[in-house]
């Protein structure tokens, strides 16, 4: 049995960074100039941080970059998993597959809904 996978903020903001997730996650092309330009600007500010020996991993400054573009994949995610259509949510779980050099069980995400409640998409 596979191992399930976490797709965390880090991830999320790995895999709107790569410019061939858009190619093969049609759902998300609308975003795909603005999302990449928002990850290169908060890598830069995590680099940047990381030179000037300021201290480890990354407040919320740097995130403050890439804020809307996980707002968008968030708010697409919900819209995907409520729809009958599927193939987008594989079409995910294969690019994924493919960045991870294994298949996972189940893509597990927690969000936020909009009273503030930790919630859970599976896919």
């Amino acid at each position: 049995m596979s191992q399930n996978f976490r797709l965390d903020r880090q991830m999320i903001i790995q895999l709107l960074g790569f410019p061939e997730f858009y190619d093969a996650n049609v759902a998300f092309l609308f975003a795909r100039d603005q999302n990449l330009v928002a990850t290169q600007q908060y890598s830069r500010a995590v680099l940047l941080k990381e030179d000037a020996d300021c201290c480890e991993g990354q407040s919320q400054d740097e995130y403050a970059y890439v804020a809307g573009a996980l707002s968008t994949f968030t708010r697409i995610m919900l819209q995907l998993s409520k729809s009958t259509n599927k193939q987008p949510l594989i079409d995910l779980k294969e690019f994924i597959a493919e960045k991870l050099g294994y298949t996972p069980g189940l893509v597990i995400m927690y969000y936020k809904s909009a009273e503030g409640k930790t919630k859970t998409l599976e896919f």
